[in-house]
């Protein structure tokens, strides 16, 4: 199951507000460095909302994760990297789907740098997201998040698609259904993006 998202493979300009530059695209093996210090530039709030432990990344973990993230950016695991042209396309935000296996189903994460967060690029990813789903033919996608994690779920929210969340010792569980690829996100809140080029 590999996207069709012309998008992915050519990568997606695009410029936010603040008029910066950025480009989305697919995880290569030639991002290992960039993810490795993107890791390492989280803040200590962010990794808790991500990975949900406030352990610190130790050069020995953060290898691993970015092995993790590279190794599966193939078949039914899709990763992809938002890179910013004007700091020598560091690493300012990740998002990965991994499709569950045997199941119309897939699990979904996305974090953002800290500096490059409220400008519109989590919700970029998240579309994006669904479009890869639509195109895989999946009906749902699920992720695990703090229940604290408010910035996600009114990103999740600002989606407008029908979704269910169940909250267990501070952890939120949420499953969102995803439309036929022939329907329109017509009742989802717009990108908050100056300009979008393909």
């Amino acid at each position: 199951m590999q996207p069709t998202t012309d998008s992915i493979s050519t990568g997606l300009a695009f410029q936010t507000r603040d008029g910066r530059a950025y480009t989305l695209r697919r995880v290569t093996p030639a991002d290992v460095g960039r993810l490795a210090e993107f890791l390492s530039r989280l803040s200590q709030k962010t990794r808790w909302l991500r990975f949900m432990t406030p352990r610190p990344f130790s050069p020995e973990l953060v290898r691993a994760e970015v092995a993790r993230i590279v190794a599966g950016g193939a078949g039914s695991y899709v990763a992809l990297i938002v890179t910013e042209s004007h700091d020598g396309e560091a690493a300012a935000a990740v998002a990965e789907l991994a499709c569950d296996h045997d199941s119309a189903t897939g699990e979904i994460a996305v974090v953002v740098r800290d500096d490059a967060q409220r400008k519109g690029i989590g919700g970029l990813l998240m579309r994006q997201l669904v479009q890869i789903a639509q195109e895989l033919g999946l009906t749902h996608l699920h992720g695990d998040m703090l229940a604290e994690n408010y910035p996600m779920r009114r990103l999740l929210r600002s989606l407008g698609l029908p979704s269910t969340t169940t909250i267990h010792s501070g952890e939120m569980h949420v499953i969102i259904g995803i439309p036929q690829r022939e329907e329109m996100l017509s009742h989802a809140q717009p990108p908050r993006m100056a300009r979008v080029v393909a």
